[in-house]
């Protein structure tokens, strides 16, 4: 067992390191909403967090991306962040 106050640090080579140490129990990290998977839980204020600020998201195309693979792509990306609370919106 780890000393009171001792803490371990995890990094790994991407998300998928770091969803795979929280799912296992070993670890918290800050993700996007799209990426909360149902088998981890989201810590709040109430679990002695902070509230995290609000961030923004962009989606920048290079001029000549504009063929049909290019705009299915951009559509799927939209789609899967969906999930995501307008700015306006958090309070």
């Amino acid at each position: 067992p780890l000393a009171p106050g001792a803490a371990i640090g995890i990094l790994g080579g991407g998300q998928l390191g770091r969803m795979l140490s929280v799912a296992a129990g070993l670890a918290i990290s800050v993700l996007p909403e799209s990426a909360i998977r149902s088998d981890v839980r989201v810590l709040t204020q109430a679990d002695g967090f902070p509230a995290l600020p609000v961030c923004e998201i962009a989606m920048i195309r290079a001029k000549h991306a504009t063929q049909t693979v290019h705009n299915a792509l951009a559509e799927h990306i939209e789609r899967r962040l969906n999930n995501l609370m307008p700015a306006e919106q958090v309070a």
